[in-house]
């Protein structure tokens, strides 16, 4: 089942001759939204960046087992301003950047 998840965010995201075939050339950038001091939003005992984080590490893993380069925000619960998240991302050169968030809603027709 994991390939065919990550063929599928590969094929949308480059679109291109890029298969799994040649996955040690890419690169990409996953940003485990929130964090710290900015727990974004929550759900009882749900809370953001925890969710956002657990999803990144599982998204990196799947990843890295196919031979992908990932550079990541952040690796535990810590803080990392906008600005920061920005150039970290622009610096690393990926093909691809993943920003991870979830939402939260009262309604439940949302």
């Amino acid at each position: 089942m994991r390939k065919p998840i990550i063929a599928l965010l590969l094929s949308l995201s480059f679109m291109s001759n890029m298969t799994i075939s040649n996955a040690q050339s890419y690169k990409v950038f996953i940003d485990a939204g929130h964090g710290g001091k900015d727990n974004g939003s929550s759900y009882g005992a749900r809370i953001e960046d925890n969710l956002n984080l657990q999803i990144a590490e599982k998204v990196e893993k799947l990843l890295r087992e196919e031979g992908i380069y990932v550079e990541t925000t952040r690796n535990k619960d810590e803080y990392v301003s906008l600005s920061k998240r920005t150039k970290k991302s622009n610096l690393s050169n990926s093909d691809l950047f993943i920003s991870i968030h979830q939402n939260t809603s009262e309604s439940k027709s949302a």
